[in-house]
């Protein structure tokens, strides 16, 4: 749903098909987003790519900062 909405298939040496979701929604002076990784089979699989995703969006933020 351009441009609200991507979704992707997500395939590593540790993850095979799982699907992530990118939704941003208009604030007026801000975006929000929202990402969702699914299809994650184990609770450790979950939380080291949590732990990753938030460290991506941590190096985004402070790229749009700058």
């Amino acid at each position: 749903v351009p441009p609200e909405q991507l979704v992707f298939t997500w395939s590593s040496h540790a993850v095979k098909d799982s699907r992530v979701t990118v939704e941003l929604r208009d604030l007026g002076d801000a975006t929000e987003l929202w990402l969702t990784h699914e299809l994650l089979d184990t609770e450790a699989l979950r939380n080291s790519h949590q732990e990753g995703w938030l460290g991506c969006m941590a190096k985004l933020e402070l790229f749009l900062a700058a």
